[in-house]
């Protein structure tokens, strides 16, 4: 084995509750701009629009305490924490079955279009978003700018609970945007391959996976009050300045 190889795996044993994801392309989707996959991010005004069109379901994933004292209407409560494994290593992907027994208890299946906002920086919606896409449910969007732009417009606010009515919700065995150990040294020392910390620049500072490049989360966004999505080309620019470019296969953490 490769000193290099052997530097990853001492590194990387020991950090797999990081939960490495293979890069979900949420950033490649937006309603007002020219990205490839608009559909993949939504604005407010079309949840004001479309969020009680027939097998759409808005899914906030932020607390229960946090929902409970208003969300948009109509939407349901998954946060995100839930999705994780309950026990093991902290924010590990939660099982097929536990995702399955969740979504469908909220009127999920697998043909219902998934809207999902947070609070504002779409991290946490990402990460669900994540989770749907692992166990191959496609038909997902998430809101740019979130409950804060909601709120910030001033558009509608409730506290009511919406009634729904269980689905089945069928997982499928997780796909390869879930990157796991062994994805991870297989592709280590492959070219055309790139390791992408998100981190805080403190944090990728103080320690990283061997010849990870970086690109801090906060980066992807606009710096308004209210803060969304980075136009297209600014985010080309962005993530092609750290090699990140069409037909790479990253692994982000």
């Amino acid at each position: 084995m490769s000193d290099r190889k052997t530097k990853l795996q001492e590194w990387i044993a020991p950090a797999l509750a990081l939960c490495v994801l293979a890069v979900p392309t949420l950033a490649q989707g937006r309603t007002d701009e020219t990205f490839p996959n608009a559909h993949l991010l939504v604005t407010t005004a079309w949840v004001t629009e479309h969020g009680k069109d027939e097998g759409v379901r808005l899914v906030d994933v932020r607390s229960t305490r946090d929902y409970e004292t208003g969300h948009v209407p109509g939407a349901v409560n998954i946060p995100t924490t839930v999705t994780f494994l309950p026990k093991g290593p902290r924010m590990m992907l939660g099982s097929a079955e536990q995702i399955g027994k969740l979504f469908g208890g909220k009127g999920i299946d697998m043909d219902t279009h998934v809207v999902l906002y947070d609070e504002g920086r779409s991290t946490a919606a990402a990460r669900v978003f994540w989770t749907l896409e692992v166990y191959g449910h496609r038909k997902v969007s998430v809101v740019d700018g979130g409950f804060a732009r909601w709120k910030a417009e001033g558009r509608d606010v409730t506290k009511d609970v919406p009634g729904v009515t269980a689905k089945v919700f069928v997982p499928e065995r997780p796909s390869s945007a879930l990157s796991t150990l062994e994805t991870l040294m297989e592709d280590v020392e492959e070219d055309g391959v790139v390791m992408l910390d998100a981190r805080t620049r403190g944090e990728y500072g103080r320690g990283r996976i061997p010849e990870a490049v970086h690109i801090e989360w906060v980066d992807n966004f606009t710096k308004d009050d209210f803060p969304v999505f980075r136009s297209p080309e600014e985010l080309r620019k962005l993530y092609a300045g750290a090699g990140v470019t069409q037909n790479i296969r990253v692994h982000t953490y």
